[in-house]
């Protein structure tokens, strides 16, 4: 990542789990395919205010283990020590906590250091030139046997570039500027692919679900209450979708009313291992 794009986080103050509409049964989910186990040591990628603490915690209250947060930005990993800190004031878990202020696309930690890594909504932020370098540290970064859990956009070659520009379009819209150049989507053909290359076996999808997107819950969040720039967002969208398949558009939905407008898309979980 460029430091401008760690700018764009230093005023991106957002619980994005609420935005994304994130359930309990996707986390519960979710938190089973870590495998975590007491004395686990864990990496959260790129992991913004802690939410993943705060979700496995909740999902395995008598669980402990040892949880390092990495993200660059300074405003986020503040959240995340005020969010975990209240949250843990709650409980009697005895899970040790680090964080760590550090680029995670050109990250240093230990070689062999983790049992598991998570990914969450993160891969896609890497810019291109960088992707393969951040796989290849992941893998070096577990212990063997370890593995590592992407919860990732679903997109194949059918929804990528309608997915992409909708987001590119908000991004731009924002003035998220770094965010516009840098941001990479990947199919799930190309996730696949990184993760062989890097030395990962055992690669599978293990589930996928709903993720409905809402235009209107950006108006405060990204767009500063700017309604011209929803309007603009919610237009381009209509546009690009007049050019879409049929069966396409049928599956995303788009539902528009008023000042929002409610899209579909997938989101999946993939697991990978380190032999």
């Amino acid at each position: 990542m460029k430091v401008g794009q760690q700018s764009d986080y230093e005023t991106r103050d957002v619980d994005y789990s609420l935005i994304h509409g994130e359930t309990k049964e996707v986390f519960s989910k979710f938190v089973q395919a870590l495998e975590l186990k007491t004395g686990s040591k864990l990496l959260d990628l790129g992991g913004g205010y802690g939410s993943l603490l705060i979700n496995i915690l909740e999902n395995s209250p008598r669980l402990s283990f040892n949880y390092d947060l990495l993200d660059s930005s300074e405003l986020q990993l503040n959240k995340a020590k005020k969010q975990i800190d209240d949250f843990l004031k709650q409980t009697e878990n005895e899970t040790v906590i680090t964080y760590i202020h550090q680029n995670a696309a050109i990250m240093r930690v230990p070689d062999n250091l983790y049992d598991v890594i998570v990914c969450k909504m993160f891969v896609h932020e890497i810019p291109r030139d960088k992707k393969a370098l951040i796989f290849k540290n992941v893998f070096l970064a577990l212990k063997p046997g370890g593995h590592v859990v992407f919860w990732n956009p679903d997109l194949n070659q059918d929804d990528y570039s309608f997915y992409s520009n909708t987001i590119r379009k908000k991004d731009e819209l924002a003035k998220f500027n770094a965010l516009v150049e840098d941001r990479h989507f990947l199919l799930n053909s190309e996730l696949i692919t990184h993760l062989e290359t890097a030395g990962f076996s055992n690669v599978e999808k293990l589930f996928e679900f709903n993720y409905d997107l809402h235009t209107s819950r950006r108006l405060q969040s990204e767009f500063n209450n700017k309604e011209d720039d929803l309007q603009q967002w919610n237009s381009y969208i209509i546009e690009i979708a007049g050019f879409l398949p049929p069966d396409l558009k049928k599956s995303l939905i788009i539902d528009v009313k008023e000042n929002n407008i409610h899209l579909r898309f997938k989101r999946a979980v993939f697991k990978a291992l380190k032999e």
